[in-house]
């Protein structure tokens, strides 16, 4: 796909997608979206559960008469991937030439938009900007400065095609991407699990994916979480006994997913080349070119390298399943 020349951002869509909001948290978030640097922005909230659960509330009514505000019902529950594919495409009709996605629950610094707009302006089309983000379960006791990357191992240095297949390193609610990507890819699909690891793909397959090592926000971390920052633990071994065969089948369906994965993008229109092709669809390697790399990241990029190995493990386990019963057939 080519660049577009006339690259520029002026209007920001904000897509934030809603379940039930506690409302004391979502009221701090939509006070530090209208108290952003940056106020060139529409925010479009798509909502799972109605909205008269809580806009009558007298922390959200302030927010009901700024006009920046897009309040939208959903009329049947989405979910939280389709959720915010709607609220993409919503804030995209209103004008958006880059989309940056928020949670519910969140504390933005004020700088953010202006700074990921600044940095997207630089990264060029087509791509996406995200940043560190700092952790949090307790406003009243201040926010840690705590990095989620940091608390993650997350390898962001690692994020072409090869990497973000296998694992995403991209949290939605720190990210900013060309609404263009948006435009050329609306429909985020089934096996894709997230909507930030869908539009980290995209973007990498057709611009650049830049990580910004400074905390531009602060991530609430409690029970409800769809996702949440959890340390890195590194269990290499395959557990004993009878839990073997579970954890060998547990890997093949690990493997199956992320094929799968490839071949959704490539439905979509995402450009896939031939030796990554070669490496996810094809069974002719037996596994060892994941193992491999996985293994040449150990040093650097130790998540990155468990993720790969495992899936190298379960793309042989399934090549060997499928041996046996082209064998068995061939005995019938």
């Amino acid at each position: 796909m080519t660049p577009r020349r006339d690259f520029r951002i002026a209007k920001v869509g904000v897509a934030m997608a809603v379940y039930r909001p506690d409302i004391l948290f979502l009221a701090r978030q939509l006070v530090t979206i209208r108290e952003q640097a940056y106020t060139n922005w529409v925010c479009v909230i798509t909502s799972d559960s109605p909205l008269d659960e809580f806009t009558s509330d007298p922390r959200i009514l302030p927010f009901m008469g700024d006009l920046r505000f897009v309040w939208l019902q959903n009329g049947e529950r989405l979910g939280h991937k389709k959720n915010f594919e709607r609220a993409i495409q919503e804030a995209l009709a209103r004008g958006a030439e880059a989309i940056a996605c928020s949670d519910q629950d969140d504390v933005w610094y004020p700088e953010k938009l202006a700074v990921l707009v600044e940095e997207l302006r630089a990264a060029g089309p087509l791509s996406l900007v995200h940043s560190d983000l700092n952790v949090f379960e307790d406003e009243a006791r201040g926010i840690t400065i705590e990095s989620a990357w940091r608390v993650e191992q997350r390898g962001v240095g690692n994020a072409r095609p090869r990497h973000l297949f296998v694992r995403n390193v991209v949290t939605g609610c720190s990210m900013i991407f060309d609404a263009e990507l948006a435009r050329r890819f609306p429909v985020i699909p089934a096996e894709v699990g997230f909507h930030d690891h869908w539009y980290a793909i995209t973007a990498a397959s057709c611009g650049i994916v830049v990580a910004l090592p400074r905390p531009l926000l602060a991530y609430r971390q409690h029970a409800s979480n769809v996702l949440g920052a959890r340390p890195f633990i590194w269990n290499p071994k395959l557990p004993p006994g009878n839990r073997l065969a579970e954890e060998v089948n547990g890997r093949m369906i690990r493997w199956r997913e992320f094929r799968g994965l490839v071949l959704a993008a490539m439905r979509e229109g995402v450009p896939v080349g031939l030796p990554f092709r070669m490496i996810f669809l094809w069974r002719l390697d037996q596994g060892f070119g994941f193992i491999l790399a996985g293994l040449a990241q150990l040093g650097r990029d130790r998540p990155l390298a468990r993720l790969r190995i495992r899936i190298g493990i379960g793309k042989f386990a399934d090549g060997i399943a499928a041996f046996g019963r082209l064998f068995r057939s061939r005995r019938k």
